[in-house]
């Protein structure tokens, strides 16, 4: 009896041990956006939006978004962007 209590007990700590996991992909940008990578995270962010796998979450809009924000603050990132977007209008 007391084996049969051990491994549900067991079972039951595994379960919710691996329901509670988290997708590295995700911790990766956490990570990344802490370390004030905010390019990379941006990045990143575009190709998790683009995987249909990670359409479950709202995590990747989220890091988008801030270092979008945080990007935008940064002058040389702002004069690079405007650069790219001169090459694509037509004059």
């Amino acid at each position: 009896m007391r084996l049969i209590r051990f491994i549900a007990l067991l079972f039951i700590v595994l379960k919710a041990s691996l329901s509670m996991a988290q997708v590295p992909a995700f911790d990766k940008l956490e990570m990344l956006y802490d370390q004030r990578h905010y390019k990379i995270v941006h990045r990143k962010a575009n190709r998790l939006l683009d995987n249909p796998e990670y359409d479950f979450s709202m995590i990747p809009k989220y890091y988008k978004a801030i270092s979008s924000l945080q990007l935008v603050q940064d002058q040389y990132w702002k004069a690079n962007i405007r650069k790219r977007w001169k090459k694509h209008l037509p004059t």
